[in-house]
């Protein structure tokens, strides 16, 4: 019988957004009391940022980073990783291949489980988005 080792540790490459000024706000909060940053963002959704927050483009770099090390110090091995939706919409796109802008064509649930095997050979999605687990509404 084969034994697994695990081992648990935090990533800050894989904490969600930070917007910023905007943390904890509705669309609606931040549409009335910052109007020119929200329209910036709606302009440019890669590259501009909520007052004090990240870019889309500056999680893209860091999940990135996060990958590549991951890719070299696990060439072999299975990683579990637990993050906010953000960071794994971007790391699809990451992994896929596709524009990070096209994050939202991913519908992803708070608790729900995604499988990806990556090698040399690419990328296979085998799991996306299941809830089996989850307590049916």
């Amino acid at each position: 019988m084969s034994r697994c080792r695990v081992v648990c540790r935090a990533d800050e490459h894989l904490r969600e957004i930070c917007f910023g000024q905007w943390e904890g706000l509705t669309y609606n909060q931040i549409r009335h009391q910052y109007p020119k940053a929200l329209a910036a963002w709606e302009a440019d959704p890669l590259t501009a940022r909520p007052p004090q927050g990240e870019s889309p483009a500056d999680v893209t770099a860091r999940v990135q980073n996060c990958l590549e090390d991951l890719l070299l110090r696990h060439a072999n091995g299975t990683v579990v990783l637990v993050a906010h939706g953000g960071v794994f919409h971007v790391l699809l796109c990451l992994v896929l291949g596709i524009m990070p802008k096209a994050r939202w064509q991913f519908r992803l649930q708070p608790g729900s489980v995604s499988e990806l095997h990556l090698d040399a050979k690419g990328v296979v999605v085998t799991r996306l988005n299941d809830q089996h687990h989850l307590p049916a509404d």
